[in-house]
């Protein structure tokens, strides 16, 4: 019965969140909404059950000074990578095109603002939990399903762990493309970014054995962007 939740709940998940920010057209794509609507609570609830579950209930964590400053400075650091990255295409695409079309305009004032950085901790927070923590487990589970299935009681230990070698790369390419997708409305370029992103947060989760400094991570990055497109 387990199991079947599980799957269900997986199919759910790919069939209403994973699958339709790769199907929205540029058309569709409008200037961000950010009122905090019953939808965006969803999310976020979602998100945390996700922690909960596949992080929290699995793992012990201790705050200290020491550590707080050990988080922070990990924060900044992949932060600084990922605020790298995007100057690198932003200038190359400049170079090629000498145009980078980044121009948004929203109202200048502190609720704006406050309403602007509350949606992206929740983006952020959402897409690292889905694509950083729920897939990569997911997909990993559905694999030792078909191994145990098919493949346990035939082959060999090299066989092992060549299939789990395979499975590992394969999952990694997979969880990255599909974020990277999840942005193709907004063009190729967001795309190529956003999967040099993903690799980058994906590899601060498997580092760091949490999402919480890539969320952090994430959204500063999301904030800054935005408010350099607004303010320049």
């Amino acid at each position: 019965m387990k199991k079947i939740i599980f799957y269900l709940v997986f199919f759910l998940i790919c069939v209403f969140l994973v699958l339709p920010p790769i199907f929205v057209s540029p058309a569709e794509a409008q200037i961000p909404d950010f009122k905090i609507t019953y939808f965006k609570i969803a999310l976020f609830i979602l998100s945390l059950c996700i922690f909960w579950y596949f992080e929290y209930s699995a793992r012990k964590y201790s705050l200290n000074l020491t550590s707080l400053i050990l988080e922070l400075g990990k924060i900044f650091l992949y932060f600084g990578i990922l605020i790298t990255v995007n100057t690198v295409i932003t200038l190359t695409v400049f170079l090629i095109t000498t145009d980078v079309s980044l121009s948004l305009s929203v109202e200048k004032n502190p609720v704006t603002f406050f309403l602007i950085a509350v949606n992206f901790l929740i983006s952020a927070f959402y897409e690292e939990s889905l694509y950083r923590l729920y897939l990569p487990v997911c997909l990993r589970t559905f694999a030792d399903e078909i191994y145990n299935v098919f493949f346990k009681v035939k082959n060999s230990e090299v066989f092992r762990k060549r299939y789990f070698i395979f499975v590992n790369v394969s999952v990694e390419i997979l969880c990255i493309a599909v974020f990277a997708l999840s942005h193709i409305y907004t063009g190729w370029i967001t795309v190529l970014n956003a999967a040099l992103a993903g690799a980058v947060l994906r590899f601060a989760a498997v580092k760091n054995k949490t999402i919480l400094t890539g969320t952090i991570s994430h959204f500063l990055y999301n904030l800054f962007i935005f408010t350099a497109a607004v303010l320049l």
